[in-house]
């Protein structure tokens, strides 16, 4: 019980756990249930996370890895209320070494059906770890972790903002619709709201049309005009004039 604890407050040595388990052989290894197992070793719930995610993150058997998906869903919550603790453990932080991997453990791209995370946990997530460790240390962080999420994004700077936004994009939601979810805050940075359009297809090569314009700015009227919180239209107006500028600039040219 106290090694799986140490290797479960570790997102490094987590990986040992899901290559033991993993690579084992005999009934025992192939009938092993993991839900069972850190119930019974009476892990708390983000040991539960540290250990689920080491085992998603990394290549094992497909049942251990669905197991591992349930258990994430089932301890995320409380896993996020432990970890903005302060320490998390008795006698323990994460470091932002640490941090990062259960970052990428847990935002990297799987090719999941439906998603590891939802939107809003992915958010939570990055929230949790930037009020746990602070902008600074994040900003690296997030400059590694950006390459391995398997999202476009043509904008240079990544920042704590556009990563949320992306993150929080389902393939079957409309613009107005992720406009809207994201609300004011997440989407006051024109830059973000740049690549957002991108991920919708508005780029230099192909710039939004005036009807494009027209409509969806009508739409987001209405829905104010109806009491919905919207996005920032400010920045959203940038980020439009942005690409049409580019082109007037070509063409200038």
């Amino acid at each position: 019980m106290q090694e799986t604890q140490r290797l479960a407050r570790d997102p490094f040595l987590a990986d040992r756990f899901r290559d033991g388990v993993g690579g084992g052989e005999g009934d025992s290894f192939r009938n092993f249930d993991l839900a069972r197992f850190v119930d019974r070793v009476g892990l708390r719930s983000l040991e539960r996370l540290v250990l689920a995610a080491a085992i998603v993150g990394g290549q094992t058997r497909k049942e251990l890895t669905t197991q591992a998906i349930g258990v994430i869903r089932t301890e995320f919550d409380n896993a996020i209320l432990e970890l903005c603790q302060s320490p998390p453990y008795e006698h323990a932080e994460f470091t932002p070494a640490q941090m990062s991997k259960i970052l990428t453990n847990l935002l990297a791209d799987h090719s999941q059906d439906p998603p590891l995370l939802e939107g809003s946990q992915r958010q939570a997530l990055l929230t949790a770890a930037q009020s746990k460790l602070g902008k600074e240390a994040m900003t690296p962080i997030l400059q590694r972790l950006y390459p391995k999420l398997g999202y476009l994004y043509s904008v240079e700077m990544i920042t704590f903002h556009s990563l949320c936004l992306l993150l929080s994009i389902s393939p079957h939601n409309s613009l107005v619709q992720v406009l809207i979810s994201l609300g004011p805050e997440l989407t006051s940075d024109p830059e973000a709201v740049k690549g957002l359009l991108e991920r919708f297809g508005i780029t230099s090569t192909n710039p939004p049309r005036d009807t494009q314009v027209v409509e969806l700015m009508s739409t987001l009227a209405s829905l104010a005009a109806e009491g919905n919180i919207i996005c920032d239209v400010g920045a959203l107006v940038r980020a439009l004039v942005s690409f049409v500028s580019v082109i007037y600039a070509q063409d200038s040219l």
